[in-house]
């Protein structure tokens, strides 16, 4: 059986962006690079 995904309505604004996308600057660049590939792509966690 195929998981039913549920919609999402809220997105991250402009500047909440700009803060996630900075703060990876202080991890390692592997979780630097997914996090930054998922929001570029807005991949949900599980896709």
């Amino acid at each position: 059986m195929t998981p039913v995904m549920k919609q999402r309505e809220r997105v991250l604004s402009e500047d909440e962006i700009r803060r996630v996308w900075k703060a990876m600057d202080d991890e390692s660049p592997l979780i630097t690079t997914l996090f930054r590939v998922r929001l570029l792509t807005a991949q949900r966690g599980g896709e």
